[in-house]
C-alpha cells in the first residue's frame, strides 16, 4: 500500500505557484495563488503590515474539486 504525505508550510514557491490575484485594503493584503501539483490548488496568503513589514498572518487553502478555503496549522 502507497501512502501520499503533503505538508503545507507557509512559505512561498515562485517555481510551483502562478500569482492569480492580489488584494489590498487598508492594512491587510490578500494574495491568492494556484499550484498545478502535486494536486490542483489554490492558496490564500493574508499579509498584515506592522510597522513598516508586511508580515504573513494566515495561510489557507483550496483544492479545486472541494472549492471551500480551509486553514493551514502548522
Amino acid at each position: 500500500q502507497r501512502q501520499m504525505c503533503i505538508r503545507d508550510s507557509y512559505e512561498y514557491d515562485p517555481d510551483k505557484e502562478v500569482i492569480e490575484e492580489v488584494t489590498e485594503e487598508n492594512k491587510k493584503i490578500i494574495v491568492i495563488t494556484y499550484r498545478e501539483s502535486p494536486l490542483k490548488t489554490k492558496y490564500m496568503y493574508i499579509l498584515l503590515k506592522k510597522g513598516e513589514y508586511w508580515l504573513i498572518d494566515s495561510k489557507k487553502k483550496c483544492f479545486l474539486l472541494d472549492d471551500k478555503w480551509k486553514p493551514i496549522f502548522l
